[in-house]
């Protein structure tokens, strides 16, 4: 079948979805025997290899474009916030957690929690922004982070890799316990610090957004601006407040560790809550960054992606996707 549509007569226009693993497979059974049929099939796969070697999207003789899926950002910066946006809004709906207003463990839920925080009326914009300039300079810095990917940690952060069933054999234990919530806080799980180093593997995105990591980012004018006062119900205790007193190097080293966590936990918040959008790339490490996105932003021409979304959202319409 992709053979002949490869053929099409009377200047014929054929569209083909695959994955990528899939079609490089059957172009190579096909290609066992050599022939005129065996050229076309290479002509897909050279212009595949050189869209992600050179960031070509046709061939030579322009009878072949091949456009990688994998290679559109997730944090499209355009009217509709791309898919980030499109997927905590539909996740995050008011009608699919009806539910929770009637679970006793509410109060000390952090899923619910960060279900609130996202879609506050007067900052949960400004969060959904955060996350999406998060994973947009990851795309800048290099990475390539693919839809499933996206999904994967959206969905982590959302649930803050934990289940309703966690959190209620957390409330069986302990009704007003509120220590133990704060890793599962959507700012703090989207950096995946609960999980073991291989498990971060399986999802390359979280490696490119701890190299991210606005909490491990030192600046002054963030660090003394920055509350545990009110930083929330489930943010870490001030160590610097605990009614032990120090007394040995290796308690003075516990503090210090309690301290380091306490800042790191603070900077994040203040990361996805601070509207200021400034210094956004300078809070994640990358000095030079926002002058980078403020100049190429001036210069950039429009017209470049209108025909790649225009094409996009035909592909969605077919699969019957309607993005918000």
């Amino acid at each position: 079948k992709l053979v002949n549509l490869l053929g099409l007569h009377d200047n014929g226009v054929a569209i083909v979805c695959a994955n990528e693993g899939q079609l490089r497979k059957c172009v190579t059974a096909e290609t066992a025997a050599e022939g005129e049929d065996s050229a076309r099939l290479k002509v897909l796969v050279t212009t595949l290899s050189d869209g992600v070697e050179r960031g070509l999207v046709r061939n030579y003789e322009g009878s072949a474009i091949v456009i990688n899926l994998n290679y559109q950002s997730v944090a499209a910066d355009g009217g509709n916030g791309g898919l980030l946006r499109w997927a905590l809004k539909q996740w995050n709906h008011r009608g699919k957690w009806k539910s929770c207003d009637s679970c006793d463990a509410r109060d000390i839920c952090p899923i619910l929690e960060n279900h609130r925080e996202l879609t506050d009326n007067i900052r949960g914009p400004q969060r959904q922004e955060a996350v999406r300039d998060l994973f947009a300079a990851a795309e800048r810095s290099g990475a390539v982070i693919t839809t499933r990917q996206a999904l994967s940690v959206l969905s982590y952060m959302v649930t803050g890799g934990i289940s309703c069933e966690f959190v209620h054999g957390r409330y069986r234990r302990s009704r007003l316990d509120t220590t133990w919530q704060a890793p599962h806080l959507y700012h703090q799980a989207t950096f995946g610090d609960l999980l073991g180093r291989s498990d971060r593997n399986l999802v390359p995105a979280f490696l490119a957004l701890r190299r991210l990591d606005p909490g491990r980012v030192s600046r002054r004018e963030v660090d003394d601006l920055v509350d545990v006062e009110g930083s929330g119900t489930f943010a870490p205790r001030d160590p610097s407040h605990a009614p032990q007193r120090v007394r040995t190097a290796r308690d003075e080293q516990k503090q210090a560790e309690q301290l380091r966590a306490l800042y790191m936990f603070l900077r994040r918040l203040d990361f996805f809550d601070n509207s200021d959008r400034s210094d956004r790339f300078a809070r994640m490490g990358l000095l030079a960054g926002d002058d980078f996105v403020s100049v190429q932003d001036k210069d950039r021409d429009q017209s470049d992606t209108k025909i790649r979304d225009r094409f996009l959202k035909g592909l969605e319409a077919v699969q019957g996707v309607h993005r918000a």
